[in-house]
């Protein structure tokens, strides 16, 4: 529920429940500080147990390092650790060092192994330290535990999902990272005490017959203030009303008494009076109406096709009804794919996600170059998107311009699914044949990171699907022209298929390229 993300939804979602069935929700927390708002929320009691009559007593240090520096935080972090380590090795204890990535994960256990070029597995055996994330093969991940739960290992450096499910306890628990940088917003962002909490609670082994354990934590100075600040969950619904209250239309709570009653059971009304929370409902219901995402007919809400589809996708009202302006201009003037992409994009939903500052500015020079030599008035987006397009079309931009934009994997991963999510919803959402074509190739070009249509073009012919799409990339056959040069049999070899599907792939690729030809000239 506190999460920005994901918490409207689950708090969307617990309400429903409560609605239309009589189903009890249990919940169990070692980290919320308003315990009684929660349960009142649930409709239940609650138990509390306080920190005393834990079964393992945690003994929580704090240590600050004051290297501003990246490689000079991870020396200082270091250098803090080997002691650390030396007087758990001594005592013959274990620990789960919880890190922000999957790479300094690894970089750090064959840091402290004193090894390289060695899979997990390998390195543990022949040390005390291995890693464990969600990169991990399965079968190297339960050997990895296994192991662990055998005391055959002593420390393994994971990142948080081992924090999530997994049963592995330890005697300790070293927060390595109390921050994770985000590309998408320039920053580092401070780890939640809740997310911090739910990490070093791994440590503590009762079925051993330990009365404690031990908690490092490690900060940088500048976060004092807020390092374990007290865990106070509150609502993110105000702002999302009109998507949460379309998202309950078209579940089929449809009546005004009905709404009223849903959102009296919200969390939000526990938070802010509900005086308030009726005005402002008010107000998104009268979006609704207005911009044909519900009708009312007698006392009763009816979800539009639209409304349907904008509660599909989970995305805001004010997202689809953006689509449907971007269909409109569409049809008084012509878009160049570059400019199709960043005038579709240019919503809040995805521009609150990034954030800007100096470190961007070759990303937006480069955007505004593109822009520029396609006349595109780039004065007309935000800077948040010039900095997303180069991010998702990276091979496009540094073939464009010979230069080497590097990136985090997961941030352009995220980036990618954010896009493509928007974009399938606008070609749903969207009425305009060529215009729901248009977005299926720029959709394509995403996932190949690259602003080529031809690429989009062959990904458009029936029967070429993503691992045959793969094979003809592997083989340098990157457009049409590549494909219909070869010969059936080399095609037949490349792609491992028989001519009978071939001849089909091809008569299908050409009409994909007369259609295109066709929209050019249009």
């Amino acid at each position: 529920i506190h999460s920005e993300s994901r918490g409207v939804e689950l708090e969307s979602l617990i309400v429903k429940i409560k609605q239309h069935t009589s189903m009890s929700v249990m919940g169990m927390s070692a980290t919320a500080s308003n315990y009684e708002m929660i349960a009142d929320f649930l409709e239940g009691g609650y138990v509390y147990v306080p920190p005393e009559e834990r079964p393992v007593k945690q003994n929580i240090e704090i240590m600050y390092y004051t290297s501003e520096f990246h490689q000079a935080s991870i020396t200082e972090r270091n250098h803090m650790l080997r002691p650390i380590f030396n007087d758990l090795i001594r005592r013959d204890k274990q620990a789960l060092i919880f890190c922000s990535s999957r790479n300094r994960c690894e970089q750090l256990a064959r840091k402290f192994a004193g090894m390289n070029q060695m899979d997990p597995i390998e390195l543990a055996k022949r040390s005390n330290y291995t890693w464990h994330h969600a990169g991990v093969q399965v079968y190297q991940k339960k050997e990895i535990e296994k192991m662990f739960l055998e005391e055959k290992v002593r420390f393994i450096f994971c990142t948080p999902t081992l924090a999530m499910g997994v049963n592995l306890p330890a005697y300790c628990a070293v927060i390595y990272d109390t921050c994770r940088y985000s590309g998408l917003r320039s920053e580092d962002v401070l780890i939640e005490s809740i997310e911090v909490e739910q990490m070093y609670g791994r440590a503590g082994r009762p079925q051993f017959g330990e009365k404690e354990c031990e908690i490092y934590i490690l900060a940088r100075i500048k976060d004092k203030p807020y390092v374990l600040q007290e865990s106070y969950i509150t609502s993110k619904m105000l702002k999302y009303l009109k998507k949460v209250f379309n998202n309950w239309i078209t579940s089929g709570i449809s009546l005004p008494v009905e709404i009223k009653e849903c959102l009296k059971k919200t969390f939000l009304s526990r938070q802010h009076d509900f005086g308030i929370l009726r005005k402002e409902g008010t107000k998104a219901l009268r979006y609704l109406l207005t911009n044909g995402f519900v009708n009312k007919i007698e006392d009763e809400f009816i979800p539009t096709f639209m409304g349907r589809m904008t509660a599909l996708f989970r995305i805001k009202p004010e997202t689809a009804l953006h689509f449907k302006r971007m269909e409109y201009e569409y049809h008084k003037r012509s878009f160049s794919d570059l400019e199709l992409t960043a005038t579709l994009l240019n919503t809040d939903e995805f521009l609150d996600l990034i954030r800007v500052d100096e470190r961007d500015a070759q990303l937006i020079d480069l955007c505004s170059r593109a822009f520029l030599q396609e006349n595109i008035p780039h004065d007309l987006y935000d800077e948040r998107i010039l900095k997303a397009i180069p991010m998702i079309f990276t091979d496009y931009f540094n073939k464009k311009y010979n230069v080497r934009i590097v990136l985090y994997r997961t941030d352009q991963g995220t980036l990618g699914k954010i896009m493509e999510r928007l974009l399938s919803s606008a070609e749903v959402i969207i009425y305009d044949k060529d215009l729901k074509k248009r977005i299926s190739y720029l959709k394509v070009m995403i996932q190949n990171r690259t602003l080529n249509r031809d690429v989009a073009i062959l990904k458009s012919a029936k029967g070429l699907g993503d691992v045959r799409l793969n094979r003809l990339f592997s083989a340098n056959i990157k457009s049409p022209e590549l494909f219909l040069r070869k010969t059936d049999a080399e095609l037949m070899r490349i792609m491992k298929v028989s001519k009978m599907v071939l001849d089909n792939i091809k008569v299908s690729l050409k009409q994909s390229i007369k259609d295109n030809i066709v929209k050019k000239e249009v």
